[in-house]
């Protein structure tokens, strides 16, 4: 996930958005990885991807932390 974020952080947001994939794959029960992987593939213009992303991470997560 730290290489994720410096992906993030460096604007290569499709390849953030494939090491969040890879994170999520890895930790299937914790959805902050696939929504990390969302706000990747927004940024990277990738809007229907990205809404799936969401929807699954949404998905796993507690609605308490949804926002936070």
């Amino acid at each position: 996930p730290t290489q994720a974020a410096n992906l993030f952080r460096a604007g290569q947001y499709l390849e953030a958005a494939t090491a969040y994939r890879h994170a999520s794959v890895d930790n299937p029960q914790d959805g902050t990885f696939a929504v990390q992987a969302a706000y990747a593939l927004m940024a990277a213009g990738k809007y229907d991807e990205a809404a799936g992303a969401a929807q699954q991470g949404l998905s796993q997560l507690p609605p308490d932390r949804w926002l936070g």
